[in-house]
């Protein structure tokens, strides 16, 4: 089965390793321009939506890539345009060649180094014009999908500018989502850790995959067993399947798909990828024997499944197949 575009499309903007935060900033003014039913965008136009975009998304000067002692094109045009009254057209004009046209253009629509097999836009450089592709305005066919997308992205731009601020290599930033990972044991209420896990599960129940409206945290071994808060364990669950699955241990189907979760953390330099991999082990086999361990001391100490949703079968999720598929051809 041919995967559809809104999977491609989360795989551009939650996966790889970013050097910068230029792919969610052009994935915005893409999903903008395509609900507007914009088929055909000049790079002028678009270098100063760009410039736009960043002038406001900088206000609290956040960094945007992750070089230490480094900014982005479009941060020092920003400076110039802020400190030393440089015009705005001007950086418009380097935004549009150096930022644009020579960097994030080429490189959006590939996925782990490769090109997708249908990008969502066609541009090549000495381009005038942008041209969007109908996958991309399919995406953009209702606002109500629009939006889901661009949480995700938003959420995650909002993760790369706190991996961006980070000088050790486990978060210890002043964030209160991030401070999480300082004291787990200390803390109960993981509410603002719903943020962090929001974009990889396309804001679909954990255990059932329906769409989230009630909220909860949960720990997939249950944490009366585990004895611990630690973000490899922890999925978000609507409020039925919380309440069903209580203080009970999961088929190992689940933590399969856990397992796969994490891995898509670390393959995608995800900021909670260094606590995963203190936790877990260094390698996909050491993290995998580790959760088996973890389930297995559980299983004998609770002596019972809970199954979750009969009419859901995580091994026969497509969403998720095509992420273990595509995750499968990297290892």
């Amino acid at each position: 089965m041919e995967p559809t575009p809104d999977k491609y499309w989360r795989g551009l903007i939650l996966f790889g390793l970013n050097e910068s935060t230029y792919k969610m900033g052009l994935g915005h003014l893409l999903l903008n321009y395509g609900i507007n039913g914009q088929d055909k965008i000049s790079l002028d136009d678009l270098s100063q939506d760009f410039l736009n975009l960043y002038l406001e998304r900088c206000k609290d000067n956040k960094p945007q890539m992750g070089q230490v002692g480094k900014q982005t094109c479009v941060e020092k045009e920003i400076d110039a345009i802020r400190h030393r009254g440089k015009d705005i057209s001007d950086s418009v004009r380097v935004v549009g060649k150096v930022a644009l046209s020579d960097m994030v253009l080429q490189r959006f629509n590939t996925l782990f180094g490769n090109p997708i097999p249908q990008p969502f836009y066609q541009f090549d450089k000495g381009d005038k014009c942008l041209i969007l592709n109908p996958n991309l305005l399919e995406l953009c066919q209702s606002k109500e999908i629009k939006e889901t997308l661009e949480k995700e992205l938003f959420s995650r731009w909002d993760l790369l500018e706190h991996s961006f601020q980070r000088i050790h290599p486990v978060p210890l930033i002043p964030d209160e989502r991030l401070e999480y990972l300082q004291n787990w044991q200390e803390r109960k209420n993981l509410t603002p850790l719903v943020p962090l896990l929001w974009g990889y599960q396309q804001g679909r129940c954990f255990y059932c995959r329906e769409e989230l409206n009630d909220v909860h945290v949960d720990h997939v071994i249950p944490h009366s067993s585990i004895g611990h808060n630690e973000v490899w364990n922890l999925v978000l669950a609507d409020c039925n399947c919380n309440e069903q699955k209580l203080d009970t241990l999961p088929s190992w189907e689940f933590l399969e798909k856990l397992i796969m979760r994490n891995e898509y953390y670390i393959a995608s330099s995800h900021p909670l990828k260094e606590e995963i991999i203190r936790c877990l082990g260094k390698t996909p086999i050491e993290r995998k024997e580790n959760v088996r361990k973890h389930y297995e001391i559980t299983l004998r100490y609770k002596q019972r499944h809970w199954r979750g949703n009969p009419d859901y079968d995580p091994s026969r999720d497509e969403d998720y197949l095509f992420w273990v598929r595509l995750y499968a051809k990297r290892v």
